[in-house]
């Protein structure tokens, strides 16, 4: 595992939750030239064949046969648009792409996080807790949430 700064997440991963790495270039202070920047995710995200290579050593994992592969997303645990690593293996898993925990849900919530920070509305380190919460459950309405309602640890 590299070494780094580990955070305990969960969001709804077939197995328990591993602790996933931050990404160090990643900080309050270094926001707007890392995750606000809108070529960022294209920049530090692996190719397309990594993560083909993982998705499909992770369906090996979790012995989900390779026609069940299209209902799973490659998830990062803690999404690289709110400073997860990029590429530590501990960061990836499978989730289902549909749901309440699901991709399709998550991502459109990492992508309103990550709005809230880079607004200064909540810190790096509120959306990197929010997120490691139980987001799907406390934030039940996405299309109502507005930054405020997260920037409350209560």
């Amino acid at each position: 595992m590299p070494i780094g700064l580990f955070l305990a997440v969960s969001s709804g991963c077939l197995n328990a939750t591993p602790a996933v790495s931050l990404d160090s270039r990643v900080t309050q202070a270094t926001i707007t030239t890392t995750i606000c920047r809108r070529d960022y995710i294209a920049e530090v995200t692996p190719s397309v064949d990594t993560r083909i290579v993982r998705k499909d050593q992770l369906l090996r994992l979790h012995g989900i046969a390779p026609e069940s592969a299209s209902r799973y997303a490659l998830d990062f645990l803690m999404p690289v648009l709110i400073g997860g690593s990029p590429d530590a293996p501990e960061n990836l898993d499978l989730v289902p792409w549909d749901g309440p925990n699901g991709e399709r849900r998550k991502r459109r919530f990492t992508v309103f996080l990550n709005r809230c920070v880079c607004a200064g509305e909540i810190t790096l380190g509120r959306a990197q807790a929010t997120m490691s919460g139980d987001w799907a459950n406390r934030y039940s309405n996405l299309w109502r949430l507005r930054c405020k309602d997260v920037a409350d640890p209560g």
